[in-house]
Formats: C-alpha cells, sequence, structure tokens
C-alpha cells in the first residue's frame, strides 16, 4: 500500500506541475481532456499490479478450500473488497485531490467530489478486469496480462478522446456502453467544463466563445448523465467481481481444473484425481509393504531373543522364522484396518 500511494502521489505532483492552472480556452481544453485521459491510462496500467489478487496464493487456495475451510466465492469476494480498496481506491482518491487542487479546476464542491468518485470507480474497474482475466488463466501470468493490456486498451480507446463515438457503425454502437474508460471519462470532463465557456481563437477573426457543453456532445459525451454513468461504472464492477468469483469456484473443481492444465515443463500444485482402481491397488500395494516390514522385524527379533517361534507366524528354523519371497511379494486379500476406506485413498 506504501509503494501504491507513493507513486499516484509522485504521479500526481508532476502532471499538476505540467498542467498548473490551465486556462478557459481551447488550449486549456485540450490539456483538461488530455490530462484525465493520462489519468484514466494511468489507472489502466496501475490495476496490472492487482491482477494476482486472488491467484498469488492458488496453492494455499486449492488446499484450504479442500480442507473445507471456506467457499472460493467468500474468499474471492473477501480478497478483492479488501485489497481494492486498500491498493486501488484510497490511492486513487490521494491522486484526484493533489492532481485536482494543482490543475486549478473548479472550486466547488459537486465536481470534485465527482471527479474524485469517478477516478476512483475507474481505477477499481480496471484492476477488476485484470484480476478476472488471471483468475481463468492463473498459471499464465504473462499471456493474462498480455490480455488484459488489450483489454483495457480498448476500454480506453472508447472513452470519447481518441475516438468519437458517434461516428462509430452502428453495429458497434453499444461497445462504449459497456466501457468504464467511456464512463468514468464523461464523470470527470463534464463535471469540470459543464455549464464552461471556452475561448477560441480563429485566425483573421475576433476570438469566439463557446459553451463547452457544444463540444462535448459532438464527441459524442453528455454532460447531464451522472446518475446513470455512475450506476454504469458500479455495475461493471460488481459484474466484473462476480465473474472473478465463479471463474475461482469453477477452478476448485477437478473437472475444471483437468481443461485448466498448465503447459507442458511447469509445476503444478493441484493434486491429481487417480481413480477407485489406482486407489486400491495403491492401497494393497501399502499393505503388503507393510507386512513385509512387520515379518522381516520379527525375524530380527527372533535372532536376538533366540525364541523358537511366534503364534502368528508359521515354522521357525534354529530361532529363525522361513519367509517365502513369493509369500511377501503376493499383495494381502485381508481387508484394511478400521477407519480406511479403499475408495477414498
Amino acid at each position: 500500500m506504501r509503494t501504491q500511494l507513493v507513486m499516484h502521489l509522485l504521479v500526481a505532483l508532476t502532471l499538476g506541475a505540467l498542467f498548473l492552472d490551465v486556462k478557459s480556452d481551447i488550449a486549456g481544453f485540450q490539456n483538461k481532456a488530455g490530462a484525465i485521459s493520462f489519468t484514466l491510462y494511468f489507472f489502466s496500467i496501475g490495476g496490472l499490479s492487482s491482477a494476482q489478487t486472488v491467484t498469488r496464493e492458488w496453492p494455499l487456495l486449492w488446499a484450504e478450500y479442500h480442507q473445507g475451510l471456506y467457499s472460493a466465492i467468500t474468499y474471492a469476494i473477501t480478497r478483492l473488497v479488501l485489497e481494492l480498496f486498500l491498493l486501488r481506491v484510497l490511492p486513487a482518491i490521494a491522486y484526484g485531490g493533489v492532481f485536482y487542487s494543482m490543475m486549478g479546476l473548479r472550486r466547488e464542491t459537486g465536481p470534485f467530489v465527482r471527479f474524485l468518485f469517478g477516478s476512483a470507480l475507474a481505477s477499481a474497474d480496471s484492476a477488476l478486469l485484470c484480476t478476472a482475466v488471471s483468475a481463468f488463466a492463473p498459471r499464465h501470468t504473462g499471456a493474462a496480462m498480455l490480455v488484459s493490456t488489450v483489454l483495457m486498451l480498448g476500454c480506453l480507446l472508447l472513452s470519447g478522446l481518441n475516438l468519437n463515438l458517434d461516428a462509430l457503425p452502428e453495429g458497434v454502437r453499444w461497445l462504449p456502453d459497456i466501457s468504464f474508460g467511456k464512463h468514468a471519462f464523461e464523470i470527470m470532463l463534464s463535471s469540470e467544463l459543464d455549464g464552461q465557456m471556452v475561448l477560441v481563437d480563429v485566425p483573421g477573426a475576433p476570438p469566439v466563445r463557446i459553451r463547452a457543453n457544444v463540444i462535448i456532445e459532438k464527441m459524442g459525451l453528455s454532460t447531464t448523465r451522472y446518475a446513470e454513468a455512475f450506476v454504469a461504472l458500479i455495475g461493471i464492477g460488481l459484474v466484473l467481481m462476480f465473474v472473478t468469483a465463479m471463474i475461482v469456484a469453477l477452478q476448485m473443481r477437478p473437472s475444471f481444473k483437468a481443461m485448466c492444465r498448465p503447459a507442458a515443463g511447469s509445476v503444478s500444485h493441484t493434486p491429481r484425481r487417480q481413480t477407485p482402481s489406482f486407489r486400491a491397488a495403491s492401497l494393497r500395494a501399502m499393505f503388503a509393504s507393510l507386512e513385509r516390514g512387520s515379518s522381516f522385524f520379527r525375524t530380527v527379533t527372533a535372532k536376538k531373543k533366540g525364541r523358537k517361534k511366534f503364534p502368528a507366524m508359521g515354522k521357525t528354523c534354529g530361532g529363525t522364522e522361513k519367509v517365502s519371497v513369493s509369500t511377501l511379494n503376493e499383495p494381502s486379500n485381508q481387508p484394511p484396518p478400521p477407519g480406511y476406506d479403499v475408495d477414498d485413498i
């Protein structure tokens, strides 16, 4: 947590120094939009550090789950809530407070609170996206990181700054609605520019003042859908958390683990499920080995003490029991001792 907090504060100070007290002109509009977009990129890349939230202790989780200590869904949700609050939400709020004040944005409570909560939810959603991908492939960290990065870049591409949302083809206009980048960018940018005037310098003509709402709407965003955007961010986070918990629960089942076996040459910490016939053969071999060890111990004891015969053993010769090799190698037909079940081993 200390590293996350220090890094967020350093980036906030650096970004605040670069965008110190921006003006209300077209350059200031570009700087505000660019700084908010960079903030979302920073939170998304930082979310990769939380990708292994539920897979970091995978062998221990597997062992404790099959011992009945807790359920997989309870473990996943508890771990996600704690780590997201401590490592994503709190550093994002600290970042937003420093960055907002240095950049000279609106000194009003409403826009400030919306900016902080929008950035915190965007940071949490990006981390949940990485966690869900990593939970699906817990032993392929490199591939999970690559897929997470591509998905986050796609979400940020649909934020509204790099791509005009109104210019999207009809068949894919629903994609921005499931992108956390679009909703977070809309909240953070609209909170600052709603009702503001932007001074546009036109060469050869006097300066023109344009309402910022007009520019935002031309980008395919809205300045009035704050509630819908917050509900969308919370809903995306809850869906990703539920998907992650269900993936972890399925990973704990042997049938699903068989489909997700590690690649050749990697070390697996998952115990293999044995068939009943294999377990029965292993049990018979174990009891045969125990019987041979017991016979050897009695033979050595008879030599030392000079006993003629043991009641439970066959014939003796000069205080030494004659043990047939074929008898030792033959598996025992006796039932296992009380408390053992052949099919449970």
